[in-house]
């Protein structure tokens, strides 16, 4: 009986000792999606920068995939990482602009996919006629920032107005895609039960791009 009583003692499991599958950390399918979410956030702050700089493609295509993909928490910590890069890149540009001439400004502005002279030239008189409200309207009838950002020292644009308007129109702009995305792939889930969102969503940047390419002058 005693033999028996400490066999079944050191078969055990003792509640003293350390959980070996606690100490051994996070699952690797958490730490691989963990890896992934960051590499999402960090890709919507350099995307943010570049759209505002020289690339052509908005953020809002990566931030609609986080949505979509990730839910609407995580992407609005991607809509805080590509404006945090959108406005540092449309501070470079104004900076660019501020120590620059039109005549070398406006060619090469000229030269990015989907920005016409006559778009460029529109722009500077809305800046000099309505001042910061143009950054407004570029961010909602799709005018690239980093045409408004380049030219706003020539229109008596202050650096702290551009930097204040910049934040509240861009962080607008990509806050409402986010939340269009997620609201629209939770409906289509519900709808479409065994069609993933992702689907919409390409689609739809699909034929918005080539519609875009296909109507702008440039």
């Amino acid at each position: 009986m005693e033999d028996a009583g400490l066999d079944a003692m050191n078969e055990a499991p003792s509640s003293c000792g350390p959980n070996k599958e606690a100490a051994a950390g996070p699952a690797p399918d958490a730490a691989s999606g963990s890896r992934a979410r960051f590499g999402e956030i960090l890709g919507a702050f350099l995307w943010g920068f570049a759209e505002a700089t020289f690339f052509f493609i908005v953020p809002d295509v990566l931030l609609s995939f986080i949505a979509v993909r990730r839910g609407l928490r995580v992407a609005l910590k991607g809509v805080g990482a590509a404006l945090i890069g959108a406005v540092l890149g449309g501070l470079l540009m104004y900076s660019w602009g501020a120590g620059a001439k039109l005549k070398v400004i406006v060619p090469f502005l000229d030269v990015i996919p989907a920005i016409s002279r006559t778009m460029i030239l529109e722009t500077l008189a809305a800046l000099e006629k309505n001042g910061a409200s143009t950054l407004f309207i570029a961010a909602f009838t799709g005018v690239p920032y980093k045409i408004p950002a380049a030219l706003a020292p020539h229109a008596g644009l202050s650096l702290s107005v551009f930097l204040v308007t910049s934040v509240l129109a861009r962080g607008l702009r990509f806050v409402l895609s986010a939340f269009l995305a997620a609201g629209i792939a939770a409906l289509w889930r519900r709808t479409f039960r065994t069609l993933s969102p992702l689907w919409a969503w390409a689609g739809f940047w699909a034929v918005f791009y080539t519609l875009w390419f296909l109507l702008m002058p440039s």
